[in-house]
């Protein structure tokens, strides 16, 4: 008996000691861009006119239209990439990546492997060809900004 009041007892404790830092709210838009915070730092979620307001318990806001959010979640565990930037220096245009970086900035694509499978220097137009890769997910690494991307 006393050995099953304390497993029941360390058990709620576990319970007890996971965290609301456990769990994760994603923001995936449309695009592809997904933005990620610990609940804890979540101090509200509201729905105003047609978009989505994340505010934080720092005081900082982002705002999604409804239209661009594709998928709203919790999650108990994050993927491997701990913080994503709102402002991403690439973003898809058809099999193109629109680059956001001065002309000659060494732009290198990962595959989620992590093998180098593109490198490229921006040109005047800001634009990097991707029409020989596959859908799927990468990682774009723009002078020192690394960018998840997906292509569909």
């Amino acid at each position: 008996m006393r050995k099953l009041l304390l497993s029941i007892i360390m058990t709620v404790t576990t319970c007890l000691t996971a965290s609301a830092t456990d769990f994760y709210l994603w923001v995936t838009q449309t695009s592809g861009d997904e933005t990620s915070w610990a609940v804890s730092e979540v101090q509200k979620i509201t729905f105003s006119g047609s978009n989505v307001v994340v505010t934080a318990t720092d005081g900082t806001s982002a705002t999604f239209a409804m239209s661009e959010v594709s998928k709203l979640n919790f999650q108990t565990s994050p993927t491997a990439i701990q913080n994503l930037q709102a402002e991403t220096p690439v973003r898809f245009d058809g099999d193109n990546l629109r680059v956001s970086a001065s002309e000659g900035t060494v732009v290198d694509v990962y595959s989620a492997t992590g093998t180098l499978v593109g490198k490229a220097s921006v040109d005047g137009s800001g634009q990097v060809s991707l029409s020989n890769l596959p859908k799927g997910v990468y990682m774009v690494k723009v002078g020192s900004k690394t960018s998840k991307v997906l292509k569909r």
